[in-house]
């Protein structure tokens, strides 16, 4: 092994295609690894022993990732691997039990898209604005909370600039009595696959309502109106936004509670549309959202 480099350091050398999160994902469960196991190396761990210590783990996930770790190792050494990838197996149906199991307890706990919809409503009958905007907005594009932290503009011009022609997020409201509206997304978590993604809709409430909600926004003297923003109209930190939008969901829901709820619409193939249209506005996977958000299909 080269000198002053660990195992891992060394696999790494081989595989420089690996993006640097993963890369700090592999280093830091390696280190947690080797404390389990008291030892400076896993490769020349006896399998049996690797499995007995990893079983003292009460997360599958995390089980999932050490042995996955111990099985790149000792294959990259010349070591002998099927124990390990037996037990992985057993890990993954374990996964896949829990994961059900946890489907079954939040499609109880769930209210359903009926009740988005009316909370939606809800919000714009009490003149709530931006609360009204957020949800719109999460439901009918089924959107992350960082999708919603946009510029908000009624000048087309301003809405180029800082869209197609930028890289913000940002909202325009059509003129005149059926202005279109467009909304434009640079920061979204799959832009770097899917690249930005644009729309453009007709809604007479809600173009009304955000033009009411800018209205207020530049009685407070700002010069950029932002949907995410503090009493004074100045635009909140991105860390802050998920505790942010969930004051004005239902029930204070996450916005994967939403997406969850959306695509557990899905029953058949006849609602395969509704599946198309969802993956296409998040820039998720058909494949994804069936396992990881439909809480009626099981894996």
């Amino acid at each position: 092994m080269t000198t002053n480099m660990n195992e891992m350091e060394v696999y790494m050398m081989t595989k420089p295609a690996l993006a640097t999160n993963t890369k700090k994902t592999y280093h830091k469960n390696y280190s947690n690894l080797l404390k389990l196991l008291g030892s400076d190396d896993v490769h020349s761990i006896d399998p049996q022993e690797i499995i007995r210590d990893v079983k003292t783990i009460a997360n599958p996930n995390t089980q999932n990732m050490y042995i996955t770790i111990s099985i790149m190792l000792k294959a990259f050494f010349g070591k002998s691997t099927s124990q390990l990838l037996k037990h992985r197996d057993l890990i993954k149906e374990n996964i896949k039990t829990r994961k059900n199991k946890n489907k079954d307890m939040k499609m109880d706990s769930l209210p359903d898209y009926e009740d988005l919809k009316t909370h939606t409503k809800q919000l714009l009958s009490e003149d709530d604005l931006r609360g009204y905007i957020i949800n719109y907005i999460l439901v009918r594009f089924n959107t992350r909370n960082m999708d919603l932290d946009m510029v908000v503009t009624d000048d087309m011009a301003n809405y180029r600039a800082l869209g197609k022609r930028g890289g913000e997020n940002v909202l325009y409201v059509g003129q005149g009595k059926n202005g279109k509206n467009y909304y434009y997304r640079n920061k979204y978590k799959t832009k770097n696959t899917h690249g930005a993604k644009a729309a453009s809709f007709y809604d007479v409430k809600f173009n009304r309502a955000v033009k009411r909600y800018m209205e207020q926004e530049r009685e407070k003297g700002v010069s950029e109106v932002y949907l995410l923003a503090l009493d004074s109209g100045e635009r909140i930190g991105s860390e802050s936004n998920s505790h942010y939008i969930n004051k004005y969901t239902l029930d204070g829901m996450t916005e994967s509670d939403y997406n969850k709820i959306s695509v557990s619409r899905v029953k058949s193939m006849e609602d395969y549309g509704i599946l198309k249209t969802i993956s296409e506005n998040r820039g998720t996977s058909i494949p994804t959202l069936i396992e990881e958000y439909s809480l009626s299909v099981k894996v």
